[in-house]
């Protein structure tokens, strides 16, 4: 039982560093088309004010931290799991909750004795 519940985390945390990488990548390639539109754009425009390189910056920095974030700490978030756990906790709270309402008899009419049998 154990090692099936490693080898569905191992995999679990593999898909979830791909899908990460994935993103990362789509995010650079769309960054890298519309920085190139946003420089022919601009040389279509007004060649004699550059203005393409602050939208370029200020996104540029957005893909660095991106893929810092995937490539150097690799998706492990502190925070991350603390919400994780939290969210676990919770749902496990709502759980028992459901199960003790579940348990526990209907409301009475506290207007009204109890019948006796």
């Amino acid at each position: 039982m154990d090692i099936i519940m490693e080898d569905w985390n191992a995999y679990q945390n593999a898909r979830k560093q791909a899908e990460g990488k994935l993103a990362f990548y789509m995010h650079l390639v769309i960054y890298l088309v519309v920085s190139a539109l946003l420089v022919s754009r601009n040389l279509g425009i007004s060649p004699q004010y550059p203005w393409a390189h602050w939208p370029i910056l200020g996104w540029g920095i957005g893909v660095l931290f991106h893929g810092t974030v995937i490539y150097v700490f690799r998706g492990k978030s502190f925070l991350t799991e603390r919400m994780i756990e939290r969210e676990l906790k919770l749902s496990r709270a709502d759980c028992e909750r459901l199960h003790s309402e579940q348990r526990s008899p209907a409301p009475t009419d506290l207007n009204r004795p109890p019948q006796s049998t």
